[in-house]
Formats: structure tokens, C-alpha cells, sequence
């Protein structure tokens, strides 16, 4: 299925691939972007929500997206379950993008995976 994108929807940039060296790389110089026209019933986040510079802009527009009933999944690592000496601790989210993240939703719900977390979200 090949979805093509509203001219009216707003893209939301969500982070950009690491640079390849091969010339014939297909994801060359292509930032992710979240192109959806209409409403979505179910939107996934993993492993990418650390990365998003503008975490508000971004889950407005998830919220926007979502019909009633509908579910945003976030999978991310918590910065906290990392020793404060473990170069990895950035990968993590930290207490206030957990706190920003699950604000502002009617119903959140959340599974302990170690040194992960998984967040059902409805508006």
C-alpha cells in the first residue's frame, strides 16, 4: 500500500537517518517524516521519541490524528534504569519528557520492560 501524502497535511518532522557513505543508499539525505491525511486509529512511536526535537508539536499532532478510541503507542528506553556513568543513559527519555509524554491524554497506561517502557496512550 503506497500512501500519498495530503497537500494539505502537515508534515511533522520526527528525526532524520544517520548519513550513509554508499551513493546508491535509498534513505540518503531523506529526513522520517509523519505524513498523515485524514484520521489514524492506532499511531507507533519505537525507540524514536528521545530523538524528536519538538516533543509538544509533535504528540499535538498525534493527538489531532487520532479518532475517538484510537491509541498512540510509544516503546522508548528510560534514562533512569542506566547507571549515571553508563555513556547510553542519553538514549533514554528523562522524568520530564516521561511527565510531558503523558500528560494531557484521558487515559494512560504503562508496561515495565527493564530498561524500557511501553505506553498506551488515548486522547
Amino acid at each position: 500500500m503506497t500512501a500519498t501524502p495530503d497537500p494539505a497535511a502537515r508534515p511533522v518532522a520526527v528525526s532524520a537517518p544517520p548519513q550513509v557513505d554508499k551513493p546508491r543508499s535509498l534513505w540518503r539525505h531523506r529526513p522520517y517524516v509523519l505524513y498523515v491525511a485524514g484520521e489514524a486509529s492506532s499511531v507507533a512511536c519505537r525507540l524514536v521519541f528521545r530523538f524528536i526535537a519538538d516533543k509538544d508539536t509533535f504528540l499535538n499532532r498525534v493527538r489531532q490524528l487520532l479518532v475517538p478510541g484510537g491509541t498512540f503507542w510509544v516503546v522508548t528506553e528510560l534514562a533512569d534504569r542506566r547507571a549515571d556513568d553508563d555513556p547510553l543513559k542519553s538514549l533514554g527519555i528523562t522524568a520530564p519528557d516521561v511527565e510531558l509524554l503523558t500528560s494531557r491524554w484521558s487515559t494512560v497506561a504503562a508496561v515495565d520492560l527493564d530498561r524500557l517502557a511501553c505506553f498506551a496512550l488515548r486522547p
